[in-house]
């Protein structure tokens, strides 16, 4: 448990310094840093963001919680704009880990990407088309569309999600479990 923790700090440490996002990268690096290759000893991903959390309390308890709440303005926003596509909110905004850089991820449900692409047009809200690499259900790997925006100084980036993956949402594969995600009636808990 010491060489958890000691990663989970570390991961923390490195998450305020580099202004990077993802838990599990994060956490890969600080083990390496650590000197640890045995991944039965690296703390799960929420001890990962807990050490965050108690990082930016500390350490950045303004900023961080200023971000967090712009960031979930602007998230609301958004959800409320693309209602349509039934949008849920999923990453570091969600989670509580989320600084002035952190982009806001929505995952959206659409026929087709088109739709999305129309409906941004008709808002002359102009758009940056990408892909995301998204984990399955029986370790099957996919690609979704993901386009994305900046509303004033956030980054939005919407995953378009296909109608058959109501049924088989995306899995965190570090988890192994259904990515978490929240609709907007779900952003006040």
């Amino acid at each position: 448990d010491g060489i958890a923790a000691q990663i989970a700090a570390e991961a923390a440490r490195l998450a305020l310094e580099d202004r990077q996002g993802d838990p599990a990268e994060i956490r890969r690096r600080a083990a390496r840093r650590l000197g640890c290759h045995d991944q039965r000893a690296w703390p799960d991903l929420d001890q990962v963001e807990q050490a965050i959390r108690t990082q930016q309390r500390l350490f950045r308890a303004m900023p961080q919680a200023e971000a967090q709440q712009q960031l979930r303005e602007a998230a609301t926003n958004a959800m409320q704009m693309l209602a349509d596509f039934s949008p849920r909110l999923a990453g570091a905004v969600l989670e509580g880990t989320a600084d002035e850089h952190s982009p806001v991820r929505l995952f959206l449900e659409a026929e087709t990407p088109e739709e999305v692409i129309f409906f941004l047009a008709d808002r002359r809200i102009p758009w940056e088309a990408g892909e995301t690499r998204l984990s399955f259900s029986r370790g099957r790997q996919e690609t979704r569309p993901c386009l994305s925006f900046h509303a004033g100084e956030t980054r939005m980036e919407l995953v378009v999600l296909q109608p058959a993956d109501r049924a088989d949402p995306p899995i965190d594969p570090e988890r192994n479990r259904p990515v978490r995600m929240a609709g907007l009636d779900k952003l006040g808990d």
